[in-house]
């Protein structure tokens, strides 16, 4: 090789890196740090033709773990007043890539892809088959101010079972403070 071309092939290398790092890099940095959001929304289960069974109020703090490639929703749900109502549960998502696997202890295991920037993801889509045999197929938008997924619940026939409807958004940790005060209100039987 000449001396002149490898000098334009090192000046091609060098335009090339600077080129990158002026974009934003072809890699794109991952946070360093667990982070967490709150979520605040309602989940409306309906019948395998749309009637409305159940319409559930929730809140969500999701903690982000980038370092371990992972992440966990902590789950607390109501309806109404009602302290026979009162739900909590928690979600574990393991990441490889945008694919992930789930499990919820004692109750689940699902599998599913996330699509868009991660830690910053746009959409959401996953199954799983839960104790009772039901197999629950959710689709639908992962983040952001206003998201809205879809459910359909099938039985152990495969015939629709459930419909469900899930819209929420990213709340202020002072609201999300607020309606986990709700939730342990409601709890201690001061309705």
């Amino acid at each position: 090789m000449t001396a002149l071309a490898c000098l334009l092939l090192l000046c091609s290398g060098a335009f090339a890196q600077q080129q990158q790092q002026q974009q934003g890099g072809s890699k794109q940095k991952l946070p360093d740090r667990t982070f967490g959001v709150h979520i605040s929304g309602t989940l409306k289960v309906m019948d395998a033709y749309g009637k409305e069974l159940e319409k559930r109020e929730y809140i969500c703090q999701r903690v982000c773990d980038p370092a371990n490639n992972s992440f966990t929703e902590h789950y607390m749900s109501w309806i109404g007043m009602d302290t026979n109502s009162l739900r909590e549960w928690e979600v574990s998502y393991e990441l490889d890539g945008n694919d992930f696997t789930m499990s919820r202890e004692d109750f689940y295991e699902g599998t599913g892809k996330l699509t868009g920037r991660a830690w910053s993801w746009d959409d959401i889509e996953y199954s799983y088959v839960d104790k009772d045999g039901l197999t629950f197929n959710l689709s639908g938008e992962f983040s952001g101010k206003d998201c809205q997924r879809a459910a359909v619940v099938l039985d152990k026939q495969g015939n629709v079972h459930r419909l469900i409807e899930d819209n929420s958004k990213v709340v202020t940790e002072e609201d999300y403070a607020i309606m986990q005060a709700l939730y342990y209100r409601i709890k201690a039987g001061y309705n």
